[in-house]
Parts: structure tokens; sequence; C-alpha cells
């Protein structure tokens, strides 16, 4: 999408904040990561940074990883995540630790989309 951008690496040590610490000193121009860690960096750093925009650039699924002989995990899991996601846990589960909506973006439930 950037084909005129350069990536500026980091150690494995490095934290989070290194990456934003980079923006504000000049030897980045830009982060694209997650809303909430942006958020916190700001509130601990005020005025270092702004967010160029509230609408997400790309949106990410999250996975979790298992072997690959671990089929009747892999599906155990799947059912529990729909199971879920259709009687709204994860949505309470999200908000009751204060996870916006915009921050967080759900997917629609089976009869909504």
């Amino acid at each position: 999408n950037f084909p005129k951008a350069s990536i500026v690496s980091l150690t494995a040590l490095s934290g989070f904040d290194q990456l934003l610490l980079n923006v504000s000193s000049g030897k980045a121009d830009i982060v694209f990561t997650e809303q909430t860690l942006v958020d916190d960096f700001i509130k601990k750093n005020p005025g270092l940074l702004k967010r160029v925009t509230k609408t997400p650039f790309q949106i990410f699924n999250a996975s979790f990883p298992v072997a690959m002989d671990e089929v009747n995990l892999s599906r155990m899991m799947d059912s529990a995540i729909n199971e879920l996601h259709n009687n709204g846990s994860i949505d309470r589960i999200l908000l009751e630790h204060g996870a916006s909506r915009e921050n967080f973006m759900r997917i629609a439930q089976p009869y909504q989309q």
C-alpha cells in the first residue's frame, strides 16, 4: 500500500512504546497499530503524538494457533468461540473490561448479516 515507505526495525526486546517514541523523535513518520495502545501512550505522554484518524486502516482477526494434528481441539475451540459470540458473552466481556466498540470492532451476529 505504501511503495515509497521504508521499514524501521526494532529488536525483539524493544517495548511497544519504542515504536511510538520513534515517531515522536522523528526516527519514523507513522505507526500502524491498535487504537487502545496509542490511547494509553497518549495518556502517559500528552502532546507527543496525535492520532491521524479514528477510521481503521485495516482490520485483523484474532487467532489461536494449535498444532496441526490437534483437529479436535481446533474444532472444540471454534465451537466454543462461536457459542460465546452468538450468546453475546464476548461482547459483554469486552465491555466489562473497558474495550469500547470503537477500539475492538465486533463481527455481526449471524442474524444481522
